[in-house]
């Protein structure tokens, strides 16, 4: 897609991932569902929105797709997963991120890889010492 596309189908140059509507981020993340890894890369990159909200705002969406549009929630996953990794590869961020890959290969019926995803994610939140996202981070 060309940088021409890309202006003309989204206005959230100036508006952060934190102080956008609702409206916005929902037009983000549609329009981010239309392009490829590197172009969405791209596109969140020219605007500064290759942000930890950003990475939230992904990971959440995806948690709510998983069942639903579970090709919609990989792609976001795997943006949020590139982002992480140019942000120095956060580990309350991968937690995240890895929480809601564990709970897609769950739908996807992939119990092994959500049994692995899951305890790397716990393992990442008992290295920063969060007791409460391991209790939060149930199947249900």
């Amino acid at each position: 897609m060309s940088d021409n596309q890309q202006a003309d189908t989204s206005d959230t140059s100036a508006t952060s991932a934190t102080t956008a509507t609702s409206s916005e981020k929902t037009d983000l993340l549609a329009h981010l569902n239309q392009l490829s890894l590197d172009d969405a890369l791209s596109f969140l990159d020219n605007r500064q929105l290759d942000t930890a909200e950003t990475v939230s705002l992904l990971v959440a969406a995806a948690l709510d797709e998983a069942e639903s549009a579970s090709r919609a929630a990989d792609h976001k996953l795997k943006l949020a997963t590139q982002i992480n990794q140019r942000l120095g590869r956060q580990p309350a961020l991968a937690a995240h991120i890895l929480y809601a890959q564990a709970r897609l290969h769950l739908h996807l019926g992939d119990l092994q890889e959500a049994e692995s995803a899951l305890h790397t994610a716990q393992s990442h939140w008992r290295s920063l010492e969060d007791t409460a996202a391991p209790a939060r981070a149930t199947w249900g």
